[in-house]
């Protein structure tokens, strides 16, 4: 009998036939990751103490795949590492184009690339969380976009132009003038 409980929301990703649930997290100085096959009854969790740092969030994915195939997986796409070259955001794009910042020092860019919006690492940083990934818009309400790939595939984007800033994924995100 019980009358609480902790729930964490699973993300799933596919590597050739095998499926992976996990979830991953951090904070300034830290970075986390759980990952586990269903089938395999296999699992592993990953505690780092860097930030930020993306090999914490596919470190689980890369050892799952040593573990139950003996080999680490394939690449990543060219969509998700061969960029389209930036250019001057057009039109209705401009207001949600820039460099943005997260608290506690997130960086995110925010351009207009290939004919299509992209959210990406501002260059000299490195790393963005939900980055590289182009963002679709949902059509639910001006200034409300989707990531179509990458960490954040399937997360909204929410833009406030007049507020400088948009929401993604829990963060809020504010623009700096660079």
């Amino acid at each position: 009998d019980w009358s609480s409980g902790q729930c964490l929301g699973w993300a799933a990703e596919r590597v050739g036939e095998r499926v992976y649930h996990g979830h991953g997290g951090g904070i300034h100085g830290f970075a986390s990751q759980i990952c586990f096959s269903i089938p395999a009854r296999t699992g592993v969790v990953i505690l780092a103490n860097v930030w930020p740092n993306v090999a914490a969030y596919t470190l689980g994915k890369e050892v799952m795949e040593v573990l139950l195939t003996g080999s680490p997986p394939p690449a990543a796409p060219a969509a998700e590492t061969d960029l389209p070259e930036a250019e001057p955001a057009p039109g209705h794009f401009a207001p949600y184009a820039g460099y943005f910042v997260a608290n506690p020092g997130i960086p995110a860019a925010v351009d207009f690339r290939g004919g299509e919006l992209w959210i990406t690492a501002p260059a000299g940083e490195g790393l963005a969380i939900h980055a590289p990934a182009p963002m679709e818009e949902t059509g639910e309400q001006s200034g409300t976009f989707i990531l179509r790939t990458g960490r954040g595939a399937g997360v909204r984007a929410v833009f406030d132009p007049s507020r400088q800033s948009f929401t993604l994924g829990g963060w809020l995100y504010r623009r700096v003038e660079t």
